[in-house]
């Protein structure tokens, strides 16, 4: 929201849109992003915490657990899908980018 407020201005103009948007619109979202925000956080804290929760203590401590195979196939896995996904939004933001360049230079007959 307060990325919105701070940049919306910059971003009309950029977009040469005449367009009014007042904050108080905004005010309907706010419980619904924070419930994102909280199922989110809760998501991804879930793997890492039944992960973590296997382990006993004094095992760790003394050096005994040796981490599988399906370990280092999930860490590894998760690193591709995490780089598959950022390179899908920069072609994605790129790609939008673009077609607002070629939107705001064309000219369309009417």
């Amino acid at each position: 929201m307060v990325l919105l407020a701070l940049g919306k201005d910059h971003l009309l103009q950029w977009l040469a849109w005449d367009m009014r948007i007042e904050m108080t619109d905004f005010v309907p979202l706010i419980p619904v992003l924070i419930g994102l925000a909280i199922v989110a956080g809760g998501l991804t804290g879930l793997y890492p915490a039944f992960l973590l929760s296997r382990f006993k203590p004094t095992q760790v401590l003394k050096g005994e657990i040796k981490t599988g195979y399906s370990g280092i196939v999930i860490r590894k896995g998760l690193v591709v899908a995490q780089f598959v996904i950022m390179t899908g939004l920069a072609v994605g933001s790129l790609a939008v980018k673009q077609q607002m360049d070629f939107y705001s230079k064309s000219r369309f007959g009417f």
